[in-house]
């Protein structure tokens, strides 16, 4: 049995299998580094499908929280258990960010945006943009 152990040639024939180079093992002050080398396949495509997958995300949740506005006005505490959320989420105050900023709804105390009174609610626009989703 070499100094690395059993669990090397295991490595190396499932490398093997799936016909990637085999790692290669070494030791370091003690530790010992394993490094995979395996080929960058178009990175442009794999960096940006979890972008995407959060950016329809985020439209998904755009566009429950403005099927919640429109029962009424509503603060984020209410909106977050309308959305079946055990708290605000930080993806709420952004999915909320980016509807004030399209537009799409407003805030019901405009003058004092941090107050803990403050709702939302929909615009002409969002009620538009909630008409043009329906089939």
């Amino acid at each position: 049995m070499d100094i690395w152990g059993r669990g090397t040639n295991r490595v190396i024939e499932e490398c093997r299998r799936y016909g990637v180079s085999p790692p290669t093992f070494e030791e370091r002050q003690g530790f010992v580094v394993v490094t995979f080398k395996t080929p960058i396949i178009g990175t442009t495509t794999v960096s940006s499908q979890p972008e995407s997958k959060l950016e329809s995300q985020l439209e998904s949740l755009e566009h429950r929280v403005l099927l919640s506005l429109r029962k009424g006005p509503m603060g984020k505490t209410p909106l977050s258990k309308s959305l079946k959320q055990k708290q605000v989420s930080g993806s709420l105050h952004k999915a909320i960010r980016e509807l004030l900023a399209k537009g799409l709804i407003k805030r019901t105390i405009p003058d004092k945006p941090q107050s803990r009174l403050q709702k939302y609610r929909l615009t002409e626009e969002g009620m538009k943009a909630l008409e043009d989703t329906q089939p």
